[in-house]
């Protein structure tokens, strides 16, 4: 039995769902175009059309400034909003004025991830789908887009083999 209490910081969470990230390609290409594809197109653009409009192309004074500044201001706007997306995910999961503590206990038959006053979740291991682990920590997928972190520090050497051997004893699918 592996039972932990442990501090869940937000390096963890992000390390987690860029664990998750790579696990899922599509989820991994929409993140890709949203924080890097999409604004550098967008500020290619607009400095081209500032180029032709300085040149003085006919077809580019035909756009106004408004034209040209909006689409570049919520194309820089995008990578903020996904790291504000990402704080709120992570601040979700803990009532406010609460420590970032989790309870985390790992059985043979079951694994228990809590918080403190805030909720529990009991998943038998077949209802563990797949999993995935990197140097940071472990995801243990209970559904295609909900995963329960375990972080590296979070347990000793000895408590992470034992998982390691769960989880490969269980047959639990990696992702």
């Amino acid at each position: 039995m592996i039972e932990a209490e442990y501090t869940l910081t937000f390096t963890d969470y992000k390390a987690a769902n860029w664990l998750y990230l790579r696990r899922h390609p599509w989820s991994m290409l929409g993140y890709v175009f949203q924080c890097w594809m999409f604004p550098i197109l967008v500020l290619a653009s607009t400095a081209i059309t500032v180029w032709a409009r300085a040149c003085g192309d006919a077809n580019a004074t035909r756009l106004s400034w408004g034209a040209i500044a909006v689409p570049l201001v919520f194309a820089m706007a995008l990578p903020s909003f996904r790291w504000w997306a990402l704080w709120n995910g992570y601040n979700i999961i803990f009532p406010r004025g609460t420590g970032k503590i989790a309870h985390l206990t790992v059985t043979q038959e079951q694994v228990i991830s809590a918080i403190p006053d805030r909720n529990e979740g009991r998943f038998y291991w077949k209802a563990i789908e797949r999993y995935a682990e990197d140097k940071n920590g472990m995801i243990l997928f209970v559904s295609k887009n909900r995963y329960l972190i375990v972080p590296r520090h979070a347990l000793s050497e000895a408590q992470w083999t034992e998982l390691q051997a769960l989880v490969a004893a269980k047959s639990v699918r990696p992702a």
